[in-house]
């Protein structure tokens, strides 16, 4: 039984290096604020919880951009923050 490939979305573009030097900002910030908390409890690397909050925050960014939903910035953060706290905070 061959596999079919799964294939990206039309809109998928590869980041340019002026967009991988933000991602790679926000995984730094990330990773800092991750340093002190204890992410391996389950055994996951600390890198997957990287890639995981900065992953999530990149997508509810892109959300809220395209919808022009109605959220303040302080609103979509502490909204943010919450469930990554679920979804980190449980490992």
């Amino acid at each position: 039984m061959s596999m079919t490939p799964v294939l990206c979305p039309a809109e998928f573009t590869l980041p340019t290096p002026t967009t991988r030097r933000r991602y790679e900002r926000i995984r730094r910030a990330v990773r800092t604020e991750l340093a002190g908390k204890r992410t391996s409890k389950a055994g996951v690397p600390t890198e997957f919880s990287v890639q995981f909050k900065s992953g999530a925050f990149l997508a509810v960014l892109a959300w809220w951009i395209a919808e022009s939903a109605s959220l303040l910035p302080a609103q979509v953060d502490d909204l943010f923050q919450q469930m990554a706290a679920i979804g980190i905070g449980s490992v």
